[in-house]
């Protein structure tokens, strides 16, 4: 790229000075956007130059602040005829480039006279070449890296950013080989999509997943019925649903411009060339996406997302938040291996601070979004008087209707006590109590009790079990002992007077 420098005007006063001399220059230096609107080109590269007789020569390099501002001192040679700058597509957490290699991209900014002082603000306009569009692609990654650093203690390492990919397939994709990003041209916008890249990105330093690699879609499981479609299954969900966990919660912990797409809970695939190809998916709801199971990366993304967000009970399955950096750190350092859904939930459920009732709590999350079973039928709310038999529990399997193993668990209403635990026996997904559980669960009193199924799937090798949320029945006296209890009542009081 030549550099513009047609505003230099020799400036005989200065040129003819014999000695070098101290000055500022400074500037600001602004990208737009997805929709036209100025953003903070942060902690991109500035360079200084100076037009010379001799030769151009650079004379100074300083860093872009998150407001875009830069300043550097520099000293101009003898014979030096105004400085100019270059702003390069260079910031905390990439170079971006054309190439694995080479010269990252880079524009010609403003210059100033020899004397120093403020150089005009500058706003690269995005709508140009891939040079320009470039400071878009590296902006999306700092905010990636500002959280990767917050959730380490440490800064990941700059990495190399090809921009535009032009390879066969048409996915970006980050390449652990060698570490670099590869974005496409029509994502040159897509914060989730860049996001999610660096998330595979931070995965990788710090082995959080063990992804196998492949095609997969939001609510479409992996799991395939071949030799190893289970292993590779979740561990692609899981690989596929962490990234893009991580990439939307950057939006939530790091600073970044008020853009399209950016700081929400919807993951948008955005593609700025062919609108019509966008899809977006909310990782906080069911929408955008069905939820097939633990092979399903948007059942595992939207499990991660409710465990962590800080939105504990605004929904009624939701009573959770672990929070993004307690989120990280566990998956970091305390889940050994970790590179599935099933690793999350035995961790869960073990570890020291697990009381029945957390669990229930995070058993609500797995349930909504597919993973436990569901309890059905007349139990759930049921009132049962201990006259009319033993009850029968119903639930659906859950996990893509794969669970096939499944444990019934009967508490007293605060989840204190476990008053049944029952391991189901069988492929059923119906359980009528035996007399001996009858009279156990009728010994406990009268009153109210939760239940629980826990399920898990046994294809190739067990997962789960995974709890459901906990359903309320009521147990309650015979109709004729109500009736007798209401009679001495009267008697009583018959007595009294």
């Amino acid at each position: 790229m030549v550099l513009l420098r047609s505003w230099i005007v020799p400036m005989a006063l200065f040129a003819a000075a014999g000695t070098a001399f101290g000055v500022g220059v400074s500037g600001n230096v602004k990208y737009t956007d997805g929709a036209g609107t100025a953003q903070p080109a942060r902690r991109v590269k500035v360079q200084v130059f100076v037009a010379n007789p001799g030769g151009d020569v650079m004379v100074g390099e300083t860093r872009c602040d998150n407001a875009g501002d830069w300043s550097v001192d520099v000293v101009p040679p003898p014979g030096s005829l105004g400085f100019f700058t270059r702003i390069v597509a260079d910031n905390d957490a990439t170079t971006v480039g054309a190439g694995v290699a080479g010269t990252p991209y880079f524009v010609s900014g403003p210059g100033a006279p020899l004397g120093g002082g403020a150089t005009p603000p500058m706003t690269i306009d995005t709508t140009g070449g891939n040079a320009e569009r470039a400071f878009a692609v590296a902006d999306a990654e700092q905010t990636s890296w500002l959280y990767g650093t917050a959730m380490r203690g440490a800064a990941p390492v700059p990495i190399r950013t090809v921009f535009p990919e032009t390879g066969g397939g048409t996915a970006s994709f980050y390449d652990p080989s060698d570490g670099t990003l590869h974005i496409r041209q029509w994502r040159r916008y897509a914060w989730d999509v860049i996001g999610h890249e660096y998330g595979h990105r931070l995965a990788h330093i710090d082995g959080l997943d063990n992804n196998p690699g492949g095609s997969h879609s939001f609510g479409v499981t992996n799991i395939t019925g071949g030799a190893g479609g289970k292993s590779s299954g979740v561990r692609l969900a899981w690989g596929e649903a962490l990234a893009t966990y991580n990439g939307t919660a950057a939006q939530f912990v790091s600073a970044h411009p008020a853009s399209p797409t950016t700081g929400d809970t919807i993951y948008t695939s955005l593609n700025t060339d062919t609108p019509g190809s966008t899809f977006a998916v909310n990782i906080d709801t069911h929408a955008g996406s069905l939820d097939a199971g633990e092979g399903d990366e948007a059942s595992v993304v939207r499990i991660l997302w409710d465990l962590a967000d800080g939105t504990g009970g605004s929904e009624p399955h939701d009573r959770v938040t672990i929070g993004f950096a307690p989120m990280y750190d566990m998956i970091n350092n305390d889940i050994a291996g970790v590179d599935e859904l099933d690793d999350l939930w035995d961790f869960l459920f073990t570890r020291p601070t697990a009381t029945d009732a957390l669990r229930v709590d995070y058993g609500a999350i797995f349930e909504e979004y597919g993973v436990s079973p569901v309890p059905m039928g007349g139990m759930v709310g049921g009132t049962i008087d201990v006259s009319g038999g033993a009850p029968t529990f119903d639930w659906a399997r859950g996990n893509n209707s794969w669970n096939d193993t499944f444990n019934l668990i009967v508490f007293n209403d605060a989840l204190t006590t476990r008053v049944l635990d029952i391991a189901v026996p069988g492929d059923v997904t119906s359980y009528m109590l035996s007399g001996a559980q009858w009279t156990t669960l009728m010994g406990a009193g009268l009153g109210d009790y939760r239940w629980v199924v826990g399920g898990s799937d046994t294809f190739q090798y067990t997962t789960g079990s995974y709890w459901s949320d906990a359903r309320t029945f009521h147990l309650v006296p015979t109709p004729a002992s109500l009736a007798l209890l209401a009679l001495g009542g009267v008697i009583g009081l018959r007595r009294r007077r």
